[in-house]
């Protein structure tokens, strides 16, 4: 029996190849292999959705909510299919000021950011997935996703920084070296720092929840725009 975690991280890489084909049907080899799993009908919403067939992505969502055993993934998935029902976008329907609702919105915009890597979409994933309980967690896994994604944009730049062995020195030499604007540099600086204090003290990371998530957000979505097909599916 497979782990949901492998079907998940599978259903993710299946979702960002079909954002390039088009090709829902690639989903079927995923049901004939695990049959009618929620993280499947999930994704396959998801990727609806991003193709712009609403009606598809809705049923989707409304198999995934029957499917999924835990509370906490049937109401996500209830809720998206609620929010397509009022034909509202994420930005829309999602109360972002809110600790949890934000959450769920970053997750969502995860589903959207095809252009990254899906492993470290996976990893984001999850990280927003058990915010609300594990945050500290969240926000180290944060960090490598961001470390991870740079060093697949940017190895010229790790390779003249690996010695240190420094994130901040990557920073600071892709402040110098590219044309990232100054307010996501400064983005990914709070991505660092919070990850590391969450590594050391967790108890430090809770006044500034609404803040760490969206910075997350907003640079996973600025690398997602660079650059499609920078990695190979």
């Amino acid at each position: 029996m497979s782990d949901w975690r492998d079907i998940w991280k599978e259903a993710i890489r299946v979702n960002s190849s079909v954002a390039r084909s088009g090709d829902v049907s690639e989903y079927d080899r995923l049901y004939k292999k695990y049959g009618d799993d929620g993280m499947i009908h999930y994704t396959a919403a998801a990727s609806y959705e991003l193709l712009g067939k609403q009606t598809e992505a809705m049923a989707e969502y409304e198999k995934a909510k029957d499917c999924f055993p835990a509370p906490h993934w049937k109401d996500v998935a209830a809720k998206n299919a609620e929010r397509l029902k009022k034909r509202r976008s994420p930005e829309q329907f999602f109360e972002q000021d809110d600790f949890n609702e934000l959450l769920w919105y970053g997750f969502q915009k995860m589903y959207e950011f095809v252009n990254l890597d899906p492993f470290n979409r996976y990893i984001a994933l999850s990280a927003l997935a058990r915010g609300s309980s594990e945050w500290s967690l969240s926000l180290v896994d944060f960090r490598t996703v961001m470390e991870l994604t740079i060093k697949q944009y940017y190895p010229e730049i790790i390779e003249t920084t690996c010695q240190k062995d420094s994130l901040l020195a990557t920073l600071k030499e892709l402040q110098k070296q590219t044309d990232i604007p100054k307010h996501i540099i400064d983005t990914l600086h709070a991505i660092r720092k919070a990850g590391n204090i969450a590594a050391h003290d967790a108890r430090i990371v809770e006044a500034e929840k609404i803040a760490n998530a969206k910075n997350f957000i907003k640079a996973m979505a600025y690398f997602n725009n660079l650059e499609p097909n920078k990695y190979i599916v």
